[in-house]
């Protein structure tokens, strides 16, 4: 213990500025340690005890380092108030140990401490719903924890990191919640701002401001929480394949997955060929909906590639637009989308069957159609080209559907003239037809060569006259010699 005189010329005093505390808390207890005295103390500790008091002290020492003569410094212990706490006035004792002129020295004061019937309050549940880069909601269930009820109650949450803010960037956002009874929860919610590069846990502060049931408006304790925002969503393509040809519509399907941490909303897939490509996408979005962490949808896109397309691998761009937590549209960054367009292959193989004809004679070109496309083709109708010195009175005959690889035959009605030249003559075979996607096309035109031969049989044929002449000219001569 402390001589007389080493306590005279110390002049060590404690005291507490707020002395309140209430049933069932955890809090620090401020101590402010003063030196009245003439000469200074060093390297000062306080032991504050718990006898006889419905309290535990759970910090065993605190250091409060150098105190000049006239000057305080403030240390702080952390208690636990039982939840069973008899309101009232309770004496602790505090001990003081430090350094001076004379060695080390030890001094025993005491401070007064008031359990009171009052509101606690308690952060029971945190939910973040935004991550990096956008906008969404910090909700929080606040319970009263304490023995009486709050009225005017509003809920204030505080943060000092340059990667939270809420609202309208304000570092401070206020709810209100009214009356609060003890023993109930309130549920607040808060419009939450993430920074681009804030995917890490942030601490902010939470106070409830009430009126207790004396009229006197109070603040809790600061409450301290961990905000954590979600990584900004990733996304990724998977299986892609392509049916695209040169010439013609193809399919570009896959499947979208969502690699992120948190469920996106009203998703959309977005095809973003680049500037200047001769692939034509028929739509460019494709709906997803929602799409939660880990799971994937198929997504297909229609792309027409023009004759001026090369063929060979393309890797085009998409993105995923989404909702975030706040409802606001968010896009990806990008994705790699690996796109192949094979050759060019003719949808049909025509090939004719019965083309042989004579001069100055008519009759039925006949050809074989075949559905060369890979796909099912219907309302698939021939027309027939010709020039001089064929002609046609009936040019066109209709296919119908043909499915992939089947074949059907075309008819045409033929007119060779007479001055034609023995010899093979190409006419020509125009195909339209219906993708499976309704889109109305032409194919061709297609050569099938016709082959012109002389009449067969002509001197018979004019022997064949001749005996009939003779035979007739006989038969006249005997009626007369019979008259």
């Amino acid at each position: 213990m402390v001589s007389k005189q080493a306590a005279e010329q110390s002049g060590i005093d404690v005291f507490a500025p707020d002395d309140r505390l209430a049933p069932g808390e955890e809090t620090q207890l401020k101590l402010v340690v003063t030196n009245d005295g003439t000469e200074p103390v060093n390297a000062a500790t306080v032991e504050v005890g718990d006898q006889n008091a419905p309290v535990r002290v759970l910090t065993n020492r605190a250091p409060v380092g150098t105190v000049p003569p006239g000057a305080q410094r403030p240390v702080s212990v952390r208690i636990r108030v039982g939840e069973q706490a008899t309101p009232g006035e309770y004496t602790l004792p505090v001990r003081v140990s430090y350094d001076a002129a004379s060695g080390g020295e030890t001094v025993v004061r005491y401070v007064t401490v008031r359990v009171e019937r009052r509101p606690r309050f308690r952060v029971v549940n945190t939910t973040v719903n935004a991550s990096a880069g956008g906008t969404g909601t910090l909700s929080l269930a606040v319970r009263n924890a304490g023995t009486v009820g709050a009225f005017d109650s509003s809920v204030v949450v505080n943060s000092t990191d340059s990667g939270i803010r809420f609202g309208n960037n304000a570092t401070t956002a206020q709810t209100s919640v009214g009356e609060w009874l003890r023993g109930d929860t309130k549920y607040v919610e808060f419009p939450l701002q993430v920074g681009p590069d804030t995917a890490r846990n942030v601490t902010a502060q939470v106070r409830v401001a009430y009126e207790s049931r004396t009229g006197q408006r109070r603040v809790s304790d600061p409450l301290f929480i961990g905000i954590r925002p979600e990584g900004k969503p990733s996304f990724a393509l998977r299986n892609v394949t392509s049916t695209v040809r040169v010439g013609d519509t193809g399919a570009v399907t896959g499947r979208v997955v969502n690699t992120g941490a948190r469920t996106v909303e009203d998703a959309t897939l977005v095809f973003q060929p680049s500037n200047g490509t001769a692939l034509r996408p028929e739509e460019t979005r494709f709906p997803l909906g929602t799409l939660r962490n880990n799971s994937s949808r198929r997504f297909r896109f229609e792309v027409d590639a023009t004759n001026a397309t090369n063929p060979g691998p393309r890797d085009f761009t998409a993105r995923v637009t989404y909702r975030d937590g706040s409802g606001e549209r968010r896009v990806s960054d990008p994705i790699s989308m690996p796109v192949r367009v094979e050759q060019r292959r003719e949808p049909f193989v025509v090939t004719a069957t019965d083309a042989n004809f004579t001069v100055d004679s008519s009759g039925t070109l006949r050809v074989r159609v075949r559905n060369n496309a890979g796909e099912r083709l219907s309302n698939v109708t021939a027309k027939l080209l010709v020039s001089d010195p064929l002609s046609s009175d009936d040019s066109e005959s209709y296919i119908g559907v043909l499915g992939p690889n089947n074949s059907m035959s075309a008819s045409f009605q033929l007119t060779v003239s007479g001055d034609a030249i023995p010899d093979r003559h190409p006419v020509a075979v125009v195909l339209t037809y219906e993708t499976p996607n309704g889109d109305r096309r032409e194919a061709g035109p297609y050569a099938v060569p016709v082959t012109i031969r002389r009449q067969s049989g002509v001197g018979s044929s004019v022997l064949s006259v001749a005996a009939a002449v003779v035979v007739l000219l006989l038969g006249v001569a005997w009626w007369l010699w019979r008259r």
